[in-house]
């Protein structure tokens, strides 16, 4: 099986590779062709995601303190550093608490924002038995390129979906109303419901690429579609914010 993916997603790089696609991208195909694959790829990346979420201050410690899920984020690397787009914490910067895949809690703390990337940075105690994130040595995006999209939320889980680039690099005249596009942003699109909540993007290779942050549908509830930041230099990003080399 592990072998029939591999071709499978050799056989989708030649085909985005090869592939002219306008921005108005055409959705008719069947997506059940690829549930094998986004599924194959979820599994692949899952255990370097996380679940963030905020202790319920009123009840701290207390046997009835409960938690909010703020969103996903990918752990970075060993020493404990996770990534998570800044809107999904939603203004809590303190009684932060990560949930690995197997379960395991820690308490976390924020560690910095990073307001021209859209980034949180968070840290937790360093374990040997946290799986970093893959980043693609050389990020190269295109239109109509496939992406999977991640989210959770405590009502419905995980999802994971097919999605693909409908734009790159938009400006502010196109979509005014919006406070978040940076020369960075991307609009993906699916047939599939995507959640309204802060997600991941991990190209077909189970590589970190970007994070989602805002949905709508068009007119006629066919197409859904979300905005997302793609992360260039992701580790230059990271190396150059002095708050990461103080204590754990």
């Amino acid at each position: 099986m592990k072998y029939i993916f591999k071709i499978i997603v050799q056989i989708l790089v030649i085909f985005q590779t090869n592939t002219i696609i306008a921005q108005s991208v055409s959705l008719d195909f069947d997506e059940s062709v690829f549930i094998n694959l986004s599924e194959s790829i979820f599994n692949d990346v899952k255990n370097s995601i996380v679940i963030v979420s905020v202790k319920d201050g009123e009840n701290a410690n207390t046997e009835a303190q409960t938690s909010i899920e703020l969103g996903v984020g990918v752990i970075y690397n060993k020493d404990g550093i996770v990534i998570i787009n800044r809107y999904a914490l939603r203004n809590h910067t303190s009684n932060l608490e990560i949930t690995l895949a197997d379960g395991k809690k820690y308490p976390s703390k924020l560690v910095t924002i990073d307001e021209k990337n859209n980034l949180a940075i968070l840290r937790i105690p360093n374990n040997s038995d946290l799986k970093p994130t893959r980043l693609p040595k050389n990020l190269k995006l295109s239109i109509g390129q496939f992406l999977i999209l991640i989210s959770h939320n405590r009502k419905e889980k995980s999802q994971n979906v097919i999605t693909f680039i409908s734009k790159m690099n938009f400006s502010d005249e196109i979509y005014p109303q919006s406070n978040y596009l940076t020369k960075e942003s991307l609009l993906i699109s699916s047939r599939a419901r995507i959640k309204p909540v802060p997600g991941l993007l991990f190209n077909i290779r189970g590589e970190l690429v970007g994070f989602s942050y805002l949905y709508f549908e068009d007119e006629i509830f066919t197409n859904k579609f979300a905005m997302a930041t793609y992360i260039l230099e992701l580790e230059s990003i990271l190396n150059e914010l002095d708050e990461l080399k103080g204590e754990n």
